[in-house]
């Protein structure tokens, strides 16, 4: 008899802890890491604006839909994360931008006040590829990366749910080593600009 009720008690402890952590973590929620390379050269870890979540209640350009990313004029803008190029062209006040679609992650990242476009619509670019070159194009007050990402484009422009890239992506070097700074972008020989 003692061992009828050991094993009954097993078995409800069992269904007990399923149900806990079921109800801890539901199917479906759990999000792996999604691996990226960080968008600048990985001196350029200053954030002068960040992701305000209050964009995705009211999609108006009061609450910031990316980071901002300070950055010297002319330095490297690359891809997050390989993926087909949408557009890389003026974007009225986000300037040149490069958007990319990943399609194994169903977002969109862009890319904004571009001095310079090194990748064209259509193109299919690698992550670390080179796709811009930081500047201060469209309303911007100085050089840098506004990088942003979302599930939605309306008419061209990135378009709410919009997620902050902190927190979306795990930046690591090329070899999908996680790393707590910017890592170094891919060594391939750089993509010539438009």
């Amino acid at each position: 008899m003692k061992n009828v009720i050991k094993r009954a008690a097993a078995v409800m402890l069992a269904f007990a802890v399923l149900f806990t952590v079921q109800i801890c973590t539901p199917i479906g929620k759990v999000r792996a890491a999604n691996y990226a390379v960080w968008p600048t050269e990985p001196k350029y870890k200053n954030i002068t604006t960040y992701f305000n979540p209050q964009r995705n209640v009211n999609d108006v350009s009061d609450y910031h839909n990316a980071i901002d990313i300070e950055a010297a004029g002319g330095s490297n803008i690359y891809a997050a994360c390989s993926g087909e190029v949408i557009s890389a062209d003026w974007k009225g006040a986000y300037g040149n931008m490069v958007i990319l679609y990943h399609a194994d992650l169903g977002v969109y990242t862009f890319y904004a006040h571009a001095s310079q476009l090194c990748t064209s619509a259509g193109a299919k670019v690698n992550q670390g590829d080179i796709i811009a070159k930081v500047g201060s194009t469209g309303e911007s007050s100085g050089n840098h990366l506004h990088f942003g990402i979302c599930d939605t484009l309306l008419g061209a422009y990135p378009a709410r749910t919009y997620y902050d890239p902190l927190t979306y992506f795990t930046y690591s070097d090329n070899d999908g080593s996680g790393v707590t700074t910017p890592p170094l972008a891919s060594s391939g020989p750089p993509v010539g600009c438009i």
